[in-house]
């Protein structure tokens, strides 16, 4: 070692020992209650030393103070955020439920004013539709077990869906009118003409076997007129025309209609049960 800091170490060695000293006797003369005339020595030799210790303190306790008030903000930014989360799945299920509530009360009110035929209407869920054609069938979770049986018309308290045609014991699917297959005996509301009401395939429907002089015009509601043994129920809306045509082949008028019920979104389902 370089012999200049071997005399730097051992004067600042001699210097801390007699510091150290100093303040050993203070403490043994205040402690015995004799006066040290080393005190002033020390607290003048000390003091700087201290106050630079006090102000390390006093930072290093407000930066822990900081990281611990840090922690606390942090914990409680998550805890605040769950909350937050759970409080909107909450509304989120409170506002599905309310509007499961009104869709149902609406399709009671409908079903009980079903002229004698209200006890007869069984509520069933949809739980599938097909997912090769939208205007083909859907799948309703009630089957066999609770009457449901082929060739029974299928409705909601917006109009006419279709007819049960598969049934397993728990399940059902249901032929939609929109089905190429389908016909239904209908009328049109405001004039009485009768027709057929045959499925497209597609989202529309074809009103056919109506006379040329029928009257027939856009914005017509068409229903069911209750002939035929599975669309017995008379009234039931089946969709509003949106334009007629001339069939030059027959010189029958062909009325374009929309039907009442969107079949993407549906829920819930009556099945005709007798």
């Amino acid at each position: 070692m370089h012999p200049r800091v071997d005399r730097n170490v051992l004067v600042l060695a001699a210097v801390v020992a007699v510091v150290i000293g100093l303040a050993v006797s203070n403490r043994r003369g205040r402690a015995e209650g004799r006066t040290n005339p080393g005190a002033s020595l020390v607290a003048f030799l000390v003091s700087p030393l201290q106050r630079v210790l006090d102000r390390v303190g006093g930072l290093a306790g407000s930066v822990t103070g900081a990281f611990r008030e840090a922690r606390h903000l942090h914990a409680d930014n998550r805890r605040l955020r769950e909350e937050n989360e759970r409080l909107r799945q909450q509304i989120h299920l409170l506002g599905e439920m309310a509007l499961e509530n009104a869709r149902l009360k609406q399709m009671l009110a409908y079903r009980d004013a079903l002229p004698g035929r209200g006890e007869d209407a069984l509520l069933a869920p949809v739980i599938g539709i097909n997912p090769t054609n939208w205007f083909n069938s859907i799948i309703i979770g009630t089957g066999a077990n609770r009457g449901v049986r082929e060739k029974q018309m299928v409705f909601t308290h917006r109009g006419l869906v279709g007819q049960v045609r598969l049934v397993t014991a728990s399940t059902a699917t249901v032929l939609l009118v929109t089905d190429l297959s389908s016909g239904v005996g209908a009328r049109v509301q405001r004039t009485g003409w009768n027709g057929v009401v045959k499925g497209t395939a597609g989202p529309l429907l074809e009103m056919v076997h109506l006379p040329r002089d029928a009257d027939v015009r856009p914005r017509d509601l068409v229903v069911t007129n209750g002939m035929g043994s599975v669309f017995q129920v008379r009234g039931v809306p089946i969709g509003t025309v949106q334009r007629v045509d001339v069939d030059e082949n027959t010189s029958s008028k062909v009325a374009v209609v929309l039907p009442s019920v969107d079949f993407r979104r549906l829920e819930e389902v009556f099945v005709l049960t007798r």
